[in-house]
């Protein structure tokens, strides 16, 4: 039986007096119905969001504006891990070796340097297997050339024929030979 206006009243005076004494025991009591409920919390919260849109919105921007640098980290980790997850989709691998394989920090073809996560995956283009992580001049030569050994070999003969900086053969021959293996 439902109870009457004035019964319900009385009872959400009570339980707002008991909140406004015990405030950390009702903080304990939400944190433990949102753990317990989290189906009821998200549709409470959708609910939320659709009728008061510009108020959260606001308290979003507000909370960035004073927080820029947690805003950029939240922002920064969410891109990284949704990226990976599409890579780990694309190549058909776990999440995990996506992240594995983005913590590298050297080229596997000419050895140069890069900050971690901002390798090239490099893969077979027809059975989209992984080959490892190159930087990215490696990737885009290699994708350039059609992935064709051959015309690499070529293109590193005419370099150390025709370039009139010796580093440059030397590079580009050395990236070749540690394509090949040798």
């Amino acid at each position: 039986m439902p109870l009457s206006e004035e019964a319900r009243l009385r009872k959400n005076e009570k339980l707002r007096l008991w909140r406004k004494e015990n405030p950390e025991r009702h903080r304990e009591w939400q944190r433990e119905w949102r753990r317990r409920n989290p189906d009821k919390v998200r549709a409470i919260w959708k609910r939320t969001k659709a009728k008061n849109k510009a108020t959260v919105n606001a308290g979003h921007r507000r909370w960035r504006a004073n927080n820029a640098e947690k805003s950029k980290d939240c922002d920064r980790r969410k891109y990284l891990k949704r990226r990976n997850a599409i890579r780990a989709q694309k190549y058909a691998v776990p999440v995990a070796e996506v992240d594995r394989l983005m913590m590298a920090s050297s080229c596997e073809a000419c050895g140069v340097q890069f900050q971690a996560g901002s390798g090239c995956i490099d893969h077979d283009h027809e059975t989209m297997a992984i080959r490892g992580v190159l930087c990215k001049p490696c990737n885009l030569a290699l994708g350039v050339m059609f992935d064709s050994p051959e015309r690499l070999r070529a293109l590193a003969d005419y370099a150390e024929k025709r370039c009139v900086v010796p580093q440059c053969a030397a590079v580009i021959g050395g990236a070749i030979l540690a394509a090949e293996g040798r």
